[in-house]
C-alpha cells in the first residue's frame, strides 16, 4: 500500500469520513480539521509510519501540514530520514 493510501485511511478513520472523498490537493483547513484533529492524526501517523512528526509551533523545524499532499511528502521524508540514519 502507498504511502498516500494509507495516509488517507488514517484520514478517513480519524475524521470518519470515506477516505475517497480525499485528493492529494485536499486542504484540511478548508475541510473543517481543527487543530484538536491535527494533534490526532499526527499521532495516528507517527504510530503507523514509525516517525516522529514536529508540530511545535514554538519550533522552527516545525512542518505545516496543508494538504494531503504535504502530508504525504512529509511523511516520506521522515521515513526516508529514519532509514538513513
Amino acid at each position: 500500500m502507498s504511502t498516500y493510501d494509507q495516509v488517507v485511511e488514517i484520514l478517513g478513520s480519524q475524521l470518519q469520513r470515506d477516505p475517497g472523498e480525499f485528493t492529494p490537493d485536499t486542504n484540511l483547513e478548508e475541510e473543517g480539521v481543527e487543530s484538536l484533529d491535527v494533534i490526532e492524526i499526527t499521532y495516528a501517523l507517527e504510530e503507523a509510519f514509525h516517525i516522529e512528526i514536529p508540530l511545535n509551533a514554538n519550533d522552527a523545524g516545525a512542518v505545516p501540514m496543508r494538504t494531503i499532499g504535504e502530508i504525504v511528502a512529509l511523511v516520506d521524508r521522515l521515513k526516508a530520514e529514519q532509514a538513513g540514519s
